[in-house]
């Protein structure tokens, strides 16, 4: 979750940042950006110094490089590998249940503070996972830590899922009322998830040092997989995924053709049995884009590290800038094409409805998103 700090550096941290920056990003010699090896634990006195320094330095590259180079930089160093997992990679699956917090409860109450618009494409959306026993070993510390933004559910901790708004809706802007960029008046994207609905994951597991705390992630999914028991007696579950992930994008490539491994599949409660009731299984494609383009409505700009029309409040200490570009998804939507990319199956197994959502191919980049709907036929043939 990201949040608004307003520590000053001193000259002598200002110049050690710029030293580190210019040692990592490579001299003059040959122009090369060399990435390092992600975020350090334990190289400045607290965690938002290390954020405000990650800027400093992005300020300090682009006098010599290109800005999209030293983004890229920036993102390798504002997430890395999760302690005692091995190096950070693209495709770890989550399972459990949505915790409270997240983009839904947190002040602030829609959109992240003091996002760096050099590593977000879009605002992002946050929610919470309790994991289950099997993915406690995501958990650092901090994911311990209870505030307004993640439950601590007694000292038994959450993980933060993190996903630019627009993958779940892609229709959805961060633009407020008025023209006004402030997080306060953001509308929500159009979608349903609810605390103690079933979810799993599959995307890149983080540690995030953009902001302090470090929590560990998923950031981003590819794969999502969400739904519980709904209005009417019937089983709802949402299905949301993209052909190639987004930013943080460099934490291993997907394998194209995707690995057999990587379907996701979880199991959600059906409502109980009428005797001889009779369960109806739907699944519908709500949406599917081929190759989308990604509309900015404000864009980044790198002199402030906030978007256009920020009011002029500059840097990664702004509490109510609209810190990342407003964008959405615009494609055609041709359903007719989301079983070339992603196939989605629903079947009744013990009482829970096993839903497993499969990527296929990867020939570029492709958005979907689908509804699975179960419930159960009366014998006289009510619903």
């Amino acid at each position: 979750m990201r949040r608004a700090v307003g520590i000053a550096l001193s000259l002598a941290l200002s110049l050690s940042c710029f030293a580190a920056c210019r040692n990592g990003l490579g001299g003059p010699k040959d122009g090369d950006v060399v990435q390092d090896g992600g975020c350090p634990l334990d190289v400045l006195p607290n965690h938002d110094d290390f954020w405000i320094g990650l800027w400093d330095d992005f300020l300090a590259c682009v006098t010599t490089h290109s800005t999209a180079d030293c983004r890229d930089a920036m993102e390798q160093r504002e997430w890395g590998p999760i302690p005692g997992l091995g190096p950070a990679f693209a495709s770890r699956a989550l399972r459990g249940t949505i915790a409270p917090g997240g983009s839904t409860y947190q002040s602030p109450e829609l959109a992240p503070e003091g996002d760096l618009c050099v590593s977000h494409d879009d605002i992002d959306w946050n929610w919470n996972v309790y994991p289950d026993p099997a993915d406690a070993p995501l958990l650092q510390p901090a994911n311990l830590d209870e505030d307004a933004d993640h439950p601590g559910d007694g000292g038994a901790g959450a993980i933060e899922a993190e996903w630019e708004a627009m993958y779940l809706d892609p229709a959805y802007q961060a633009d407020a009322d008025g023209g006004a960029n402030d997080y306060h008046h953001f509308p929500s994207p159009a979608f349903d998830m609810r605390v103690g609905d079933r979810v799993a994951l599959r995307g890149a597991a983080v540690l995030d040092c953009g902001h302090a705390p470090f929590r560990s992630e998923l950031h981003p999914p590819y794969l999502v997989l969400w739904g519980g028991a709904r209005d009417g007696g019937t089983t709802v579950v949402h299905a949301r995924a993209t052909a190639l992930p987004t930013r943080p994008r460099d934490f291993g490539a997907l394998a194209g053709p995707p690995d057999q491994g990587e379907a996701l599949s979880a199991d959600f409660p059906l409502p109980p049995a009428p005797d001889g009731g009779t369960l109806a299984i739907s699944t519908s494609i709500d949406w599917f884009l081929d190759q989308p383009s990604v509309v900015v409505d404000h864009g980044c700009d790198p002199s402030a590290g906030t978007s256009l029309g920020s009011g002029g409040i500059a840097g990664p200490s702004a509490d109510v800038a609209l810190a990342s570009p407003a964008a959405h998804l615009v494609a055609p939507n041709q359903p007719e094409l989301a079983s070339g990319f992603f196939t989605l199956t629903a079947d009744p197994s013990g009482g829970r409805l096993v839903v497993t959502l499969t990527p296929v191919a990867r020939p570029h980049q492709a958005v979907f998103g689908a509804t699975v709907t179960a419930g159960w036929s009366q014998p006289d043939g009510g619903g």
